[in-house]
Order: C-alpha cells, then sequence, then structure tokens
C-alpha cells in the first residue's frame, strides 16, 4: 500500500489503494482558498464532515463507487470508517492535551504498542492498531475503555466512527502524511476492553420552558434535540453546530430563551458521547452565527 506524501489530485489514487487494502472509505468535504467546501463561514468541522448523505454508513471498498465520488467531487478530503469495516481502530492525540495524556497513560503502567501512525495536518498523531474480531470497540472522546484516567486530547475512532486520512488536506495549510512507510498497524492493546464502551443510548429529556419561551419555539427546540440525538457517529459535531445555529436564529427572535437552549444542547450532547470541551466551542460558535440572523415564527 503507498504511503507517500501526495497533493490533492493524489487523493483518488489514496482512496482505491486503501479500498484495495480492504479498509472502507468515503468523501468528506475539502479544504478550498483556505475553507471548507461546504461554504458555511462559521464550520467547525472543516475539511471533515461527509459528503455523502449517509456519512460513514456510506463507506465503501469497491473501486466503481469510489471513482465515481472523486469524480463528483474531486477536491474531496478522504476518511477512512474504523472498526470491523476495516479492520482498524485508530487512538486520535491532539496536541498538547493529548501528548501529556499519553505520558499519563505510560506512568500508569498502560503501554502504547508502536505501530502504524499518521502525523495530522495539526501535528497531532492517528495511532492505527488492528481491531480485535468478536470485541468491538465503541467511540470515545478524552478517555479510553478499559481504565479509567482521564485523557484529555485522546480519543478513540472505532465501530461507527471514522478518521480523516492521508493524503488529505488540512485547513491548516497541511497535509496528513504516514509516519514510516513501511509499518504495519500492531494489534490493539489488550486493556483496550469494550466494557463500559458501548454506543451511549440518548438521555430523554423533557422540554422545561420557560416564560420567554414561545409555544412555536418550543416544538422547534424539541425537534432539534430530537435531531441531535439520532446523529451518528462522526456527525455529531456538525450536527450539533447545525442544531445551535438554527436555535440561535430564534432566540435572536424572541422566540427561545438563550440560557435554556444552551442547557438542553449541552446535555444532549455530551450523553451523545461528545467531551465538554468541544460541545461548549461549537455550542458557542453556532449560537453566536445564529444570532446574527433571527427568525420568528411565520405570521398566519
Amino acid at each position: 500500500m503507498s504511503r507517500r506524501p501526495g497533493s490533492n489530485n493524489q487523493v483518488l489514487t489514496a482512496a482505491l489503494d486503501y479500498a484495495a487494502h480492504g479498509w472502507a472509505v468515503f468523501p468528506v468535504h475539502g479544504i478550498v482558498g483556505g475553507e471548507c467546501s461546504c461554504g458555511a463561514k462559521d464550520c467547525s468541522s472543516r475539511g471533515k464532515h461527509p459528503l455523502t448523505r449517509r456519512g460513514v454508513k456510506d463507506a465503501s471498498t469497491d473501486s466503481q463507487v469510489v471513482s465515481g465520488w472523486w469524480s463528483r467531487w474531486p477536491r474531496a478530503n478522504l476518511a477512512l470508517a474504523t472498526g470491523s469495516v476495516s479492520g482498524v481502530v485508530v487512538i486520535d492525540v491532539d496536541p498538547p492535551e493529548g501528548e501529556r495524556s499519553l505520558k499519563s497513560l505510560a506512568d500508569a503502567g498502560y503501554e502504547l504498542p508502536q505501530t502504524l501512525a499518521v502525523r495530522t495536518g495539526s501535528g497531532g498523531l492517528h495511532l492505527y492498531y488492528y481491531a480485535t474480531p468478536g470485541s468491538p470497540l465503541g467511540n470515545s472522546a478524552g478517555r479510553l475503555p478499559g481504565i479509567e484516567l482521564e485523557l484529555p486530547g485522546v480519543d478513540l475512532r472505532a465501530e461507527g466512527g471514522y478518521v480523516v486520512a492521508p493524503p488529505s488536506l488540512h485547513v491548516c495549510g497541511s497535509r496528513y502524511s504516514w509516519i514510516a512507510d513501511e509499518a504495519e498497524p500492531a494489534p490493539t492493546p489488550a486493556w483496550l476492553s469494550s466494557e463500559h464502551n458501548s454506543p451511549s443510548e440518548p438521555v430523554v429529556i423533557e422540554v422545561q420552558t420557560q416564560g420567554s419561551t414561545t409555544a412555536y419555539g418550543r416544538v422547534a427546540l424539541e425537534g432539534e434535540l430530537e435531531e441531535l440525538g439520532r446523529a451518528p457517529v462522526g456527525t455529531r459535531n456538525h450536527t450539533l453546530n447545525r442544531c445551535a445555529f438554527r436555535l440561535g436564529r430564534l432566540v435572536a427572535g424572541g422566540e427561545l430563551d438563550e440560557t435554556e437552549v444552551v442547557a438542553m444542547l449541552r446535555v444532549r450532547a455530551i450523553s451523545r458521547g461528545l467531551s465538554p470541551r468541544e460541545v461548549e466551542r461549537t455550542i458557542a460558535s453556532g449560537l453566536a452565527a445564529g444570532l446574527r440572523h433571527p427568525r420568528r415564527r411565520p405570521l398566519s
């Protein structure tokens, strides 16, 4: 499998190479002119969110399907589905917190075997491991299954998840690249356990509205919370951003209470596996954008 650094016109070649290797791939938005190809100025997942309707569920190893995608979206970045569909899980390490968390892991006696690795466009690491057959792992943020340590900056991408793969272009201008040409994934560390790591179920939230929330706003809030609860792994942060934007418009229009919107989005998003820091940042971004575009209930 080729692991040379590449330019954007080599992304399709890499996608076909990975597919031939048995790794299921799909296209995500690319970076064009320093911005996400989705066109949203407040996009919180630039160059990383899916182009296909079902996202990671569309991932394929079929060369004709893959070629068709990049014929339609030639500037797309490349995503690789993790878990049993590709036979790999990936530990995502974001600097600088993630580097400190890896040291905490080592100090606690949890060794991460040397393995196939990617330097991400932001300077982080993706550590690839062979998935253990019959023992599927879920996705986690700020922790790893099987241990109790809090690990800021360290996430697991496994069943139902995905990672952006080389030679995709990061918004900072750098490309994802393989660190070692000859390396193969090591087996998943034995201490990584699926125990307590099953996909989280949505928390049922009873919407208790304030006096400043209208009936129209209440219905809209319930709908956005339901959409966020249904969002599959890998799309939840982007969905949260969209929901916060739409609800922010209604806050600006006087249909919803801002404090209430933030609180309910926060609870729902964290219950679906997003990290608290990620949730706060995304809600703030989406809400701020929505507040600039007030929306009120239609006149009957």
